[in-house]
């Protein structure tokens, strides 16, 4: 399934992590807003989105809805674009 929705970028974080296979890779986060930052939740991003994103600006997300083998949840940042505050 997938969502669109507005928020507010409040921090960006850029991790190194050690992957299975021993290799060193980046990762890449976006901790979020809605409504007045009263909805905060932390959304993992890949390395175009995260150099396009600037904190403290409203974007416009379309993200897809996923399940792990496990039955877990999560949300996939597919693409973003600045918005306009919402008022």
């Amino acid at each position: 399934m997938k969502l669109k929705t507005n928020v507010l970028v409040l921090n960006k974080k850029e991790t190194q992590y050690t992957a299975r296979d021993g290799q060193i890779k980046q990762a890449y986060r976006i901790t979020i807003g809605q409504d007045d930052n009263s909805l905060i939740a932390e959304l993992p991003i890949n390395a175009d989105i995260y150099q396009e994103i600037e904190k403290n600006k409203s974007y416009d997300l379309v993200c897809e809805y996923r399940s792990t083998r496990n039955g877990g949840n999560y949300l996939v940042v597919l693409s973003s674009k600045i918005s306009k505050p919402l008022l």
